[in-house]
């Protein structure tokens, strides 16, 4: 699957995972966006997940805290592989 949006973080830096429907990290990935901060820009990444994961998942899209590294600006989109 493509993940691609718009982001205004830190250094253009997008963090993403993917979590099976019981919470487990199945992959972690990360993008650099088009520009920074204000105005900010765009991202797009290609996520090739496992054979052996199917059904539900949720792909969480972020950016880690510059200070403790704490996740922010989350967004959560539920998908369902096939």
């Amino acid at each position: 699957c493509t993940s691609a949006g718009v982001q205004h973080n830190f250094e253009a830096h997008v963090d993403m995972r993917v979590r099976d429907a019981s919470g487990r990290v199945v992959l972690q990935s990360a993008a650099t966006g088009t520009n920074c901060c204000d105005p900010g820009g765009t991202f797009e990444k290609r996520l090739d997940l496992p054979d052996a994961v199917s059904g539900q998942v949720t792909l969480d899209v972020f950016e880690g805290s510059q200070q403790d590294g704490s996740v922010t600006k989350l967004i959560q989109i539920p998908l369902t592989v096939r």
